[in-house]
């Protein structure tokens, strides 16, 4: 759901992800979107709505996410892009990241909804990630607690943890020569800054509990 009664709205079930995949889930969706109705001759006029509304919807989950405001969002996330007509340049979310080859960028979809009498198999791309299931969607899909072990068919039963920097664990926890809980050897071990966890140990690990 991205929009309701004319309105756009956040999608809950990416809150927790990544700003890079929440980026690259949008795009995924709007890519396989546009190259199933591209062969529409009123693909421009079907699709615009479409693609406001839904680029709305991202801004609105990341400003979730962070407790923000669209427009700080837009602000802080904002990259420059060239205009597709005219010049000058206009902003659209996106992220950096880094490569083997370098620096590269990620922004959300900004490819012109032109008619086609084909589809297009989308390659990757200079200024785009090509879109792949985030390894933590995956680790969700599996229904298993990082830290307990327990397992459950209902993907509703787990959350994803998520810190900013594992450096800042190390620092608090190993410099400070304090008693390290079990949540952030396992992080440290994994060597992630986010870790699936059940209800009750996502509830124990925000209550403080040592576990």
């Amino acid at each position: 759901m991205y929009f309701h009664k004319e309105k756009h709205t956040h999608h809950c079930n990416r809150i927790n992800l990544t700003i890079a995949d929440i980026i690259g889930k949008y795009n995924s969706e709007i890519r396989g979107m546009y190259n199933y109705y591209r062969i529409a001759t009123d693909i421009s006029s079907k699709m615009g709505k479409y693609k406001y509304y839904h680029y709305s919807s991202m801004a609105a989950t990341i400003a979730r996410k962070e407790v923000s405001s669209i427009t700080k969002v837009i602000k802080k996330y904002g990259i420059d892009v060239p205009r597709k007509h005219g010049t000058g340049t206009r902003k659209i979310i996106g992220v950096n990241y880094e490569t083997k080859t370098g620096s590269k960028t990620m922004t959300y979809f900004n490819e012109p909804l032109i008619y086609m009498n084909q589809p297009k198999k989308w390659l990757k791309e200079t200024n785009e990630i090509y879109y792949k299931k985030p390894l933590v969607i995956k680790r969700l899909e599996n229904c298993r607690c990082e830290l307990c072990g327990i397992q459950s068919s209902i993907p509703g039963d787990f959350a994803v943890h998520h810190i900013k920097k594992l450096k800042s664990l190390k620092d608090k926890y190993f410099k400070a020569n304090i008693i390290t809980p079990y949540w952030v050897q396992r992080m440290i071990e994994l060597n992630r800054r986010t870790l699936i966890v059940c209800k009750k140990c996502h509830k124990d690990i925000h209550f403080g509990k040592e576990i």
